[in-house]
């Protein structure tokens, strides 16, 4: 039989005859970004913790609120956003090839349409033409398909049109690098943040809870019942101290 013995030490006392251990606590605020982990679960596990700290063990609170677990999943709630930007980024990073090579097709058609339009007209090269946006028609067919080349008085397609296109469209791919990038380190900032919060979070839980390992294995926790009847020990001592402060007044 183990001679060891289930023993809890009575809290010191403070200044006014009462227990250290039950006092109120000063609980920080739960910050806004935990709230959004995990739908709220998160912050709802601290809440109900701090409610049961004195009949909770440490390891327990450890299992609900794992530093590592909760950072994983902060970083991975706060990284949404630059995940929609990063697909976003990838999707424009095609565009200007794509651009690029539906001109030169779409040039092709507009460069013998125009020689069908002006015969006499030979002595102009394909990009002199281009770069003029093909002033000898109007619109361009390809497979049955008109498409204008003139907006009002104003020849758009022109090559310097289509240069100065990709060019923002290049632009706008490192924009959205940038952004990406400078979400994804904030995410990973504000998970260990969290991370952080979350670790000091149970060492205050941990000075709360009454229930300590006696050795090791789950077995060797103190049991709850002894914390129970340490917590009404400890309450009847108080309202004894408090008579006994009121009677000396």
């Amino acid at each position: 039989m183990n001679d060891q013995q289930t023993t809890i030490a009575a809290p010191p006392l403070g200044a006014n005859g009462v227990a250290d251990q039950y006092a109120t606590p000063r609980w920080r605020i739960i910050p806004n970004k935990l709230k959004l982990v995990d739908g709220g679960k998160v912050a709802e596990r601290v809440t109900m913790l701090r409610r049961q700290a004195l009949t909770t063990s440490p390891q327990d609170m450890y299992l609900l609120l794992d530093p590592v677990q909760v950072t994983e999943a902060a970083e991975a709630q706060f990284s949404q956003k630059s995940r929609r930007r990063e697909s976003l980024r990838n999707f424009c990073l095609f565009l200007p090839l794509i651009v690029t090579w539906l001109s030169f097709g779409m040039a092709s058609y507009a460069f013998a349409q125009s020689a069908l339009a002006n015969p006499g007209n030979t002595s102009q090269s394909f990009f002199a033409l281009w770069i003029n946006g093909f002033p000898d028609i109007a619109s361009v067919t390809v497979s049955a398909i008109h498409l204008p080349l003139v907006i009002g008085q104003w020849h758009w397609f022109t090559f310097g049109g289509v240069a100065f296109t990709d060019f923002l469209l290049l632009s706008l791919v490192l924009l959205l690098n940038q952004f990406t990038h400078a979400a994804e380190s904030q995410a990973g900032r504000d998970a260990m943040e969290i991370g952080a919060w979350m670790r000091e979070e149970l060492v205050q839980l941990r000075q709360q809870s009454l229930v300590r390992r006696l050795g090791p294995g789950e077995a060797n926790d103190t049991p709850e019942w002894a914390v129970q009847v340490h917590t009404a020990i400890n309450h009847l001592h108080m309202v004894l101290q408090s008579v006994e402060n009121s009677v000396k007044v």
